[in-house]
């Protein structure tokens, strides 16, 4: 018995990519730029607070 398969930890990552490169991969570009551009602005804050304070 596979335990892995069984909690679906092996086909989850398959099942994303499957997503992605389906209807829905605008959907995931938009949240990826999400993501990323509020990583960028939280490092940009800490940048600015450790150089300014």
């Amino acid at each position: 018995m596979n335990v892995g398969n069984e909690y679906g930890l092996i086909e989850e990552p398959r099942g994303m990519v499957e997503r992605f490169f389906s209807g829905d991969s605008l959907l995931w570009t938009q949240a990826a730029i999400a993501v990323i551009a509020a990583a960028g602005v939280l490092i940009l804050a800490i940048i600015v607070q450790t150089i300014f304070f």
